[in-house]
């Protein structure tokens, strides 16, 4: 996921000017000329949402509030936002509507940017709720940016802020807990299923042959496939929580002599992968981007290593489709994964 700060005063006149060139319907949409979305700073979190999302109602956890005063945006824009938006939707696909609220415990305000640059805002979605809910009709494809504040300047306000096309999921009516239903998972069962993961990686380890690197190098590559189906975030060694579905069988294993001052592994793919190193089933290490925000590619750096056997995994984080992956094991800190960047990985999707 980068992130680009602009000035208040820049963000000002930006809206200044907005303000100037448009007046306040009585629905709290904005109309005249104003500054199309694409110019819009750059969000915290931006993402591509297409018609018929499967994760319906789709869930962002953010802080609400900012110190620019939203009023200048119209008379139906209240409350105070921050500089940056807090999530860029690039919508694609047809629907009838997409209902956005901030679900909280307090005094929440949204503003959404659609793709024209004109502002819709919403303090409260009734007289006695006072979460904010804004429902866009028919939305055209292109360049949401949404902005979550507080009524009071100076606020910083947690909560849930939601997206969704099903008619009856409402501000109203939300209730974290019914969208998952499962009975009490002790502390017990928990490590029971940890333990049976890292049986069945531990089987299939014991029947993995260990590379060797070519004769005057410290290095080895693999070409692989991820099409694993095991969540690796359901192992939790060392305090380490992983991500992606990797396959029972590793990747590839070698032999670590322990003389090493530095052992590095990485991936390079077109696509998102995740990275489980396991030294037998003692120890693990997972990366999901080297570079969060930067280079999607994962990387596991480990200084000094200790002498044993070593099993690489390659993970993914969508069970729709496989990932073609190269995946290298070096002891030379000059080899680096090639950047990822979030736009290549998205497009080759």
């Amino acid at each position: 996921m980068k992130r680009f700060v602009v000035t208040l005063a820049l963000l000002a006149a930006m809206l200044l000017t907005a303000t100037t060139a448009f007046a306040q319907t009585g629905d709290g949409t904005t109309g005249g000329t104003v500054p199309p979305a694409e110019e819009a700073p750059d969000a915290f979190i931006t993402m591509n949402l297409e018609a018929g999302f499967v994760l319906d109602p789709f869930l962002i956890s953010v802080n609400g509030g900012g110190d620019v005063d939203a009023s200048i945006l119209g008379d139906g824009c209240t409350g105070y936002i921050s500089e940056n938006p807090i999530l860029t939707v690039n919508w694609t696909g047809e629907a009838d509507f997409i209902d956005v609220f901030f679900y909280s415990e307090h005094d929440p305000v949204l503003v959404i940017q659609t793709p024209d640059g004109a502002y819709r805002c919403n303090d409260d979605a009734s007289d006695t709720l006072l979460d904010p809910q804004i429902k866009l009709e028919s939305p055209v494809q292109g360049r949401y940016n949404f902005w979550v504040g507080s009524f009071d300047e100076g606020q910083l306000i947690p909560g849930i802020l939601v997206l969704t096309a099903r008619p009856g999921v409402t501000v109203g009516s939300f209730d974290l807990g019914d969208l998952v239903h499962r009975g009490e998972v002790s502390a017990d069962e928990t490590q029971d299923v940890e333990q049976a993961k890292l049986d069945e990686l531990a089987t299939a380890q014991a029947d993995t042959e260990i590379a060797t690197p070519e004769e005057g190098t410290d290095t080895l590559s693999a070409e692989v496939v991820a099409d694993g189906e095991i969540p690796a975030f359901d192992i939790r060694v060392n305090d380490q929580i992983c991500n992606g579905y990797i396959s029972q069988e590793p990747a590839f294993g070698f032999n670590e002599d322990g003389a090493a001052d530095l052992l590095r592994v990485f991936v390079e793919a077109d696509a998102d992968a995740t990275l489980f190193l396991a030294r037998g089933t003692d120890e693990i290490w997972c990366n999901d981007d080297a570079e969060p925000g930067v280079n999607l590619n994962p990387m596991v750096e480990i200084e000094n290593p200790e002498a044993g056997d070593y099993f690489v995994y390659v993970g993914r984080l969508s069970l729709d489709e496989p990932i073609t992956a190269t995946v290298t094991a070096t002891e030379n800190a000059e080899l680096t994964p090639a950047v990822l960047a979030p736009a290549d990985a998205a497009a080759s999707q």
